[in-house]
């Protein structure tokens, strides 16, 4: 495998199997997936994730008015260590013309009630948008994932 375009890696405060819900029940996905910030150009907060998380099946990125604004496919899948699938955003018209880019989700125990949790990006170019647009959203995502999980409420109500 080739190295990622980029990675980004983050400690909770959480057990391996609730990081793993966090990332694939949709519930929990609407509390905190999706920028609340309009200058952050993507979906409006409260994208819920939705798949039966299956080798080959699709991953699809449901915004409140209901509206697919991205998908993808299940590449591989080991509960709850490792999930592969790709991620094609449709909010976008730039984006969604360079197309989808590859997600790596790994997580690790690192005992005394702490996940590491690295999210790696692949296919996609060093000027591309779609790397771009990683860098500046992957690390809000994780930071709502990680303040969810360990406080019990969304990183922005």
């Amino acid at each position: 495998m080739s190295a990622p375009a980029h990675a980004h890696k983050v400690y909770i405060k959480a057990g391996l199997d609730e990081v793993w819900r966090g990332i694939t029940d949709g519930e929990m996905t609407a509390k905190y997936r999706g920028p609340c910030h309009p200058d952050l150009g993507m979906a409006e907060f409260g994208t819920r994730v939705e798949s039966d998380w299956t080798t080959g099946a699709t991953v699809e990125h449901v915004a409140r008015d209901g509206n697919v604004v991205a998908d993808g496919k299940v590449i591989a899948i080991d509960a709850p260590n490792r999930l592969e699938m790709t991620f094609h955003a449709h909010w976008d018209p730039e984006l969604e013309a360079e197309g989808p880019v590859r997600e790596v989700y790994l997580l690790e125990d690192e005992k005394m009630g702490l996940t590491k949790l690295t999210v790696e990006l692949y296919d996609a170019a060093p000027d591309s948008k779609k790397l771009a647009d990683t860098i500046d959203h992957v690390p809000f995502i994780i930071s709502g994932l990680k303040t969810l999980l360990e406080t019990g409420t969304p990183l922005v109500a």
